[in-house]
């Protein structure tokens, strides 16, 4: 009977944590975000396809992380049933988070049973603002999230084929990679290559032939799934850009160090109210606890796997291989990686955060010698995570019910109204541009523009945008009347003046000069092309 008691006074504490969890992360996701230009670009894809048809999609001009097919199929379902209105795709960034969750207990829960599963639910549902919001983007609609959920998939599915020997289960986690590998070539670097090293490593250590087999079919299938997303699936996706990167000087390196540090404090969020925002960078003490605890965990693994690696089952050494070797790749990938300062954010350690506890599930703490230490740091480590989650959240308790933030866009559509003005340009980021014409059901339409200043010209944005908008054809059924919403800002158009002389000298004088919240709004009476 006490028995009995016990499990179900665990059942309602369980409960009442995922419950409490869920609130306060849904809360959170829809604080954080809103309809912004990126979010806005599966659903003109959508509008795209809906209006011109599936060949609409090879005249995208997508970004290396594309999505195409890890999340456009989902969003374009969504929007089937739902319609494409801003709670929707909201609403999928969350149900990513969600399925990453599941995804990462379920792997959990197989190792250490369905308590520590569920434990380990409760900890994760509550990030803290910063790794779901504006620096993690654990919770963003288009972020590497979705690629996490197809990574996660052919983790746990490869574990299946370990654990069964069904062939079909390997089958679908070749799937999954390749998805997720061809829509976001982050996934090479956090899965792909990561699985890779720890099938190598457990066929050079493998004593058993027989045990190797299964082991060399995921190295196989791994492969086979890198190799048909870098060729674009022989060529079938041609139309997708191809990664580019660059090899960091020693000053970059120096710098990336620094980030990295700053990317483990967001994940690892132990120190409580030291990250209440997603744009504030971690103070000294919580890089200094975040970093040392995550230095570790994994020095406390090497020891773990040192003295137990052999009575392993193969399954437990493939996920602590490969959760290894997923954290040690992406933090030297971003470590020797030149990166344009603006582009770089936490995301790129978003698989610090499943692989984290998925290593502290795997490692042997009960046969290693070090058993006592070991359930000391993972609760410590629980208990801080879920307090400082709280704290860093909190504000979300004291919020309406959850709503979707429309950034100023119909402010912004208003004023632009009333001026008679319903086409032209504007930068990405500042105006929205993408979400403007999606915002307005296309009352106000803002093509987005960047400022060259080596050509000292406004450019049409190279990605997220269609080569036809900046064409005579793409503006031909537009009014003749147009604008450029230029920043105040003189050095955002070095070495002109200013944005407004260096527009001037482009499409000539404009015939009235607005002024909007740090913005000119420049008018011209006759259509302008950039």
């Amino acid at each position: 009977m006490r028995g009995f008691a016990r499990f179900l006074l665990l059942l309602i504490v369980v409960g009442i944590g995922v419950t409490l969890g869920f609130i306060q992360s849904l809360k959170a996701i829809f604080h954080l975000w809103g309809a912004d230009s990126d979010i806005a670009g599966p659903v003109l894809l959508w509008q795209g396809v809906h209006a011109h048809g599936i060949g609409f999609v090879t005249l995208w001009r997508y970004t290396q992380d594309n999505w195409l097919l890890s999340l456009m199929p989902a969003d374009f379902f969504a929007f089937l049933i739902f319609g494409d209105s801003p709670v929707v795709l909201i609403a999928s960034g969350a149900v990513f988070f969600y399925l990453m969750v599941l995804l990462t207990v379920i792997l959990i829960g197989r190792e250490r049973g369905p308590v520590i599963g569920a434990l380990a639910a409760i900890v994760l549902l509550f990030a803290g603002q910063p790794a779901l919001g504006a620096n993690g983007f654990l919770a963003y609609p288009v972020s590497h999230n979705v690629s996490l959920v197809w990574g996660l998939l052919g983790v746990l599915l490869s574990t299946l084929w370990l654990d069964s020997g069904r062939l079909g289960w390997l089958m679908i986690a070749g799937i999954c990679l390749f998805i997720g590998a061809l829509s976001d070539p982050w996934t090479l670097a956090a899965f792909l290559m990561p699985m890779a090293t720890a099938t190598i490593i457990l066929i050079v250590t493998g004593n058993d032939e027989v045990g190797r087999k299964p082991i060399i079919a995921i190295l196989g299938i791994d492969i086979l799934a890198g190799a048909l997303a870098e060729t674009k699936l022989f060529g079938m996706f041609g139309f997708l850009p191809a990664p580019s990167h660059s090899i960091a000087t020693w000053n970059e390196i120096g710098k990336n160090l620094i980030l990295a540090f700053r990317y483990v404090a967001v994940f690892m969020n132990l120190v409580p109210g030291s990250l209440t925002s997603p744009y504030h960078p971690p103070p000294i003490t919580s890089l200094v606890i975040d970093c040392g605890v995550l230095a570790l965990v994994v020095a406390f693994s090497f020891a773990c796997l040192t003295g137990s690696y052999r009575m392993m089952p193969i399954r437990r050494q493939f996920l602590a291989l490969t959760a290894l070797a997923s954290m040690g790749i992406m933090f030297s990938a971003l470590l020797f990686t030149g990166f344009a300062t603006a582009m770089v954010t936490a995301r790129y350690f978003a698989n610090f955060f499943v692989f984290v506890p998925i290593l502290l599930a795997v490692i042997p703490i009960e046969t290693s010698g070090l058993r006592h230490l070991g359930l000391s740091i993972v609760t410590a480590i629980g208990i801080a995570s879920i307090v400082s989650g709280v704290v860093s959240n909190r504000v979300v308790w004291t919020l309406d019910p959850p709503h979707v933030s429309l950034r100023g866009i119909p402010a912004l559509a208003r004023f632009l109204h009333a001026h008679g003005l319903s086409f032209g340009y504007g930068p990405y980021w500042p105006t929205q541009a993408n979400a403007v014409a999606w915002v307005t059901h296309g009352e106000v339409t803002i093509r987005p523009v960047d400022f060259d200043a080596n050509k000292q010209q406004f450019l049409p944005k190279p990605v997220q945008t269609l080569a036809r908008w900046y064409t005579r054809e793409g503006i031909l059924n537009e009014p003749k009347r147009m604008f450029l919403i230029v920043s105040v800002d003189p050095g955002q158009c070095l070495p002109q003046p200013s944005c407004a002389v260096a527009a001037a000298r482009q499409f000539g004088m404009p015939t009235k000069k607005l002024y909007y919240h740090g913005f000119n709004v420049l008018v011209f009476d006759h259509p302008i092309i950039p």
